[in-house]
C-alpha cells in the first residue's frame, strides 16, 4: 500500500514537471511565431528594396542607352532634310 502511494506521488510530481515543460514549449512557440513573422516581414521590405533598386539600374542603363539614340537619329534626319 505504502509503494502504491509513494509511486502515485511520484508521478504527480512528474506530471507537473511535464506540465512546466509544456508551458515553458508553449510560450517558446509562441514566441517563435513573433519572431518568425518579424523576420519574414523584414526580408520581404528587403527584397522588395533590392527590386526597386534593380528596377532603377535598369532604367537608369535604358536611359542611357536610347538618348544618345534618339539624338544621333534626329541629328541624322535633320541633316538629311537640309542637302535636298
Amino acid at each position: 500500500m505504502h509503494a502504491n502511494i509513494s509511486k502515485s506521488l511520484e508521478n504527480v510530481e512528474a506530471l507537473a514537471a511535464l506540465d512546466e515543460k509544456a508551458e515553458e514549449l508553449e510560450r517558446e512557440a509562441a514566441l517563435w511565431v513573433t519572431t518568425t513573422k518579424t523576420v519574414a516581414n523584414t526580408m520581404w521590405w528587403k527584397n522588395k528594396k533590392t527590386q526597386l533598386l534593380l528596377a532603377l539600374v535598369i532604367l537608369v542603363v535604358l536611359i542611357v542607352i536610347i538618348v544618345p539614340v534618339a539624338a544621333s537619329g534626329s541629328s541624322a534626319a535633320s541633316a538629311g532634310d537640309g542637302s535636298g
